[in-house]
């Protein structure tokens, strides 16, 4: 399932306060991508990706319900229905927004 464009620009507001939510200008200027001594490249990209999911994770709480409108937009649905849904159907509709290659190109130029 791809986004569409209707649905990225009723997602853009709520991933913004996402971003703001969770401070995630902050933690990247404090733990900018920086090998160690002796360390990969590529193995320590690999750790600072995990190191900010566990971040966001961490901190999510904190946008749940800009979580919870994402996923509505992104299934058609209503936000109570999408918390009241197994826990596996919200994972595919994450996976299917995070690997969409359009949404993906879109925030890496933004950047």
């Amino acid at each position: 399932m791809k986004v569409s464009t209707e649905q990225a620009f009723d997602m853009l507001p709520h991933a913004a306060d996402i971003y703001t939510k969770l401070n995630v200008r902050d933690y990247l200027q404090k733990n900018v991508f920086k090998p160690k001594k002796g360390e990969s490249t590529s193995i320590a990209k690999k750790l600072a990706g995990a190191d900010m999911i566990a971040y966001i994770l961490k901190n999510l709480p904190k946008a749940k319900s800009d979580f919870f409108h994402i996923i509505a937009i992104f299934e058609s649905k209503k936000v109570e229905e999408v918390k009241s849904q197994p826990l596996t159907q919200t994972m595919v509709s994450i996976k299917a927004i995070i690997t969409d290659k359009d949404l993906m190109d879109f925030f890496k130029e933004s950047v």
